[in-house]
């Protein structure tokens, strides 16, 4: 679950709750996620 997003273009990051294994900071940039 997406829990923070902050940043635009090459720049933007987002705050993914992954439960057991905690709260990780993605980079859109690299991070190919769609909507479920």
């Amino acid at each position: 679950m997406i829990v923070a997003a902050e940043g635009a273009g090459v720049e933007a990051r987002v705050q993914v709750n992954f439960g057991a294994s905690g709260m990780k900071w993605l980079a859109l940039e690299y991070a190919k996620l769609t909507p479920a």
